[in-house]
């Protein structure tokens, strides 16, 4: 557990927006909200930002802040609403030092929806200046800049967005596709919409690579539209991410794909998806002491951990490297408590290279089969 003195004061966790518009099917667009501008503050070196996929699981409010603190490893959280009616939106946000659990500032935007992405960058603004962040140029330009002008393509996308995330937990074909579907309609009322484009690249990629294989014509041109987003956006992190998925998951070409991830990372310092995947190529090639150091920095990023189901599992395995597995039983007989949150793929993948302590890993944890590897 962290204490108060070793929390960072520049670091945020951007909580589950709570949907308080009428149609209540319209939660993808309180999710969208809040993922932007968790986003563009994951653009900043200068701030620790935590994955979404950490705070999901969290409520819009929590009772205890002091714990979210804890749990997460941050000084400050940020909580809001999303009210969307015909063409107008209300956000509410408020910024809270968790620690001390005492509000530092709040604010409500009362806009045309239009001014959605003008809503957005003022928020994620106004808590890197709280926060005292220091922005480069780069860095500001990316506070400011808005993904696409139409925004009825905007809203597709998010819709696109939202169901992707249920795919990326179900594993599901038919949730993938619909999530492309979402994307090619955004993408057919704005054809220069580079976010939706890598997101479709990246969506059949994952298809192809957790649910059944792409046809050899499907995959090149998911690589198509991932190297076409590249092209109208290339500061782009999810373009990179995008372009980095096609030559690992499409043929192993795993020097191509650590460029492109090392770019995504420069790009978005605080991309704990592209950390992690970093480290899953190093683990392919067998590099044990970065893939650690990697995964290790990852868990800062992520402590709810997206990758594995379970973080014992993942600290089983940081552990057992550095003691060269020689106490592997023991490890794994101390996370036993946690075995149902964790999967036998995840073993294998992680000792891809020592099949052997694979083996020996998911029979001793009495871990269940059954989740695909993300990895």
């Amino acid at each position: 557990m962290a204490t108060v003195s070793t929390i960072p004061q520049k670091s945020i966790a951007v909580l589950p927006f709570e949907n308080l518009s009428d149609d209540k099917s319209a939660a993808y667009f309180a999710e969208g909200i809040q993922d932007e501008i968790l986003t563009k503050l994951a653009s900043i070196a200068d701030l620790k930002v935590i994955s979404r996929t950490s705070t999901a699981k969290y409520k819009s409010k929590p009772e205890d802040l002091k714990t979210v603190s804890q749990q997460l490893r941050v000084a400050n959280v940020l909580e809001g609403s999303v009210q969307k009616a015909a063409d107008k939106v209300r956000v509410n946000v408020q910024l809270i030092d968790a620690r001390a659990d005492s509000h530092l500032w709040a604010k409500s935007y009362d806009r045309d929806l239009a001014d959605v992405f003008a809503i957005q960058s003022e928020v994620a603004q106004e808590i890197a200046d709280s926060l005292k962040a220091k922005l480069s140029p780069a860095e500001a330009n990316t506070m400011a800049s808005a993904p696409t002008k139409d925004m009825q393509a905007y809203d597709l996308f998010l819709k696109g967005e939202f169901e992707q995330r249920v795919a990326n937990s179900n594993f599901r074909p038919e949730a993938f596709d619909q999530a492309a579907r979402w994307y090619k309609e955004a993408i057919a009322r704005d054809p220069n919409f580079a976010l939706a484009i890598a997101q479709l690249a990246m969506c059949q990629l994952r298809r192809h690579w957790l649910t059944e294989p792409l046809s050899e014509a499907d995959l090149m041109e998911a690589g198509r539209l991932a190297k076409q987003a590249l092209t109208l956006a290339p500061d782009l992190p999810e373009a990179h991410v995008a372009v980095m998925l096609f030559h690992y998951y499409g043929f192993r070409e795993y020097e191509q794909a650590l460029t492109e991830f090392q770019r995504a990372l420069e790009l978005r310092p605080n991309y704990s998806l592209a950390l992690q995947f970093i480290a899953f190529v190093h683990r392919r090639q067998g590099k044990w002491d970065r893939t650690v150091e990697e995964l290790k920095k990852s868990i800062v990023q992520d402590p709810g951990d997206a990758i594995c189901p379970g973080r014992p599992c993942r600290d089983v395995y940081l552990s057992a490297h550095v003691e060269r597995r020689s106490r592997l039983g023991s490890a794994c007989a101390h996370h036993r408590s946690a075995r149902s949150h964790c999967h036998a793929d995840v073993a294998a993948q992680f000792f891809e290279s020592n099949r052997e302590h694979a083996r020996t890993f998911a029979t001793t944890c009495q871990l269940p089969a059954g989740r695909p590897a993300a990895s």
